[in-house]
């Protein structure tokens, strides 16, 4: 990397209004230290109390499906849960992706899981919600399905989201959330 670069990634951060980024692996440590540090960005930012908990929830949400789901063996550290997240402000709140790598085989699966949210209303979610809260188990990787159910319902828009061919048998799986004042 060059000095050139670097002004690039500055005027791109300054140009799309970034107020966190990171990019390193997604652990236990790292993301209370994530939640903690934008909690308090957030709060300097001067978000409205409502804006703070909606983006704190989907925030959480989004990065424990980066922690529990990315492929772990993500270069360039064997072994790591690497990811990366932006939120950035803009016009009408705040965006938040999340991106991380996934196995092939499951885009699908992640595919069909994001459309059917998408193709619910605020009282289709809640349904979805309590259906899920009434039924699931804890799967292997800890989870019991609800994070982007539950990003949709507080966020109240539609989850977007990108698929792009990455290394090996894997997809790097970005996920972007906007948040309304």
């Amino acid at each position: 990397m060059n000095t050139k670069n670097v002004l690039s990634m500055f005027n791109t951060m300054v140009d799309e209004n970034i107020v966190y980024i990171y990019h390193g692996e997604f652990n236990f440590t790292m993301v209370d230290t994530l939640l903690t540090d934008v909690k308090r960005e957030l709060t300097q930012f001067g978000a409205n109390r409502s804006t703070q908990k909606k983006t704190y929830k989907v925030l959480v949400e989004s990065l424990e499906n980066a922690y529990r789901h990315s492929v772990n063996h993500a270069p360039p550290k064997p072994g790591k849960q690497e990811g990366i997240f932006i939120l950035s402000r803009n016009t009408n709140g705040y965006s938040l992706i999340v991106g991380n790598p996934i196995q092939n085989t499951e885009v699908e699966e992640l595919t069909n899981k994001i459309e059917e949210i998408n193709s619910l209303n605020p009282e289709g979610l809640k349904e979805k919600y309590k259906t899920i809260i009434q039924t699931a188990t804890i799967s292997d990787k800890g989870g019991a399905g609800l994070g982007l159910t539950v990003m949709a319902i507080k966020s109240g828009n539609k989850l977007q989201y990108n698929f792009d061919d990455y290394k090996d048998d894997t997809n790097f799986f970005t996920l972007e959330i906007n948040i309304s004042e």
